[in-house]
Parts: C-alpha cells; structure tokens; sequence
C-alpha cells in the first residue's frame, strides 16, 4: 500500500485526509485520520496546520507534510 496526504481539515475538529492505492491490484481509497488512529502498524501521533506525524510502537517516526511549492529566487 502507499499513501499520500491531500489535506488536513480543522473545523470542529482536526484530522487528515489521505489518498491509499494498493500497489497490486489498484484499488484506491479515501482515509481520514484523528490522533489516535492507526494505519500501516503507526499511530497518528500529531495533527498539525500542515503536517500529520505517526509514530510506531518501536518509536519510528514519520511525517507527512502537504505539498508547498518552492518560493522562486529571482
């Protein structure tokens, strides 16, 4: 399976919406996501304006932060 995040959402409560395709057979899905959830043996540890980080039961860490285009340098 891999994931993308598309967005995170703060309106009465926060949580992140994540894209998920099955690498074989194709099968795609919509996942949202509170502190507290699990996916892909991690827990959603943090909800941020713009990141989502989890954290395994090993203490591996990873963050998924939505796309922000470079500032051009002119």
């Amino acid at each position: 399976l891999s994931y993308k995040l598309i967005a995170l959402v703060e309106n009465t409560e926060r949580f992140a919406v994540l894209y998920g395709r099955d690498n074989e057979s194709g099968a795609k899905e919509s996942i949202e996501l509170r502190v507290g959830d699990s996916i892909a043996e991690y827990t959603v540890s943090e909800v941020l304006s713009k990141t989502l980080k989890l954290t395994s039961d090993s203490g591996d860490q990873i963050t998924l932060s939505l796309f922000e285009p470079e500032e051009s340098q002119d």
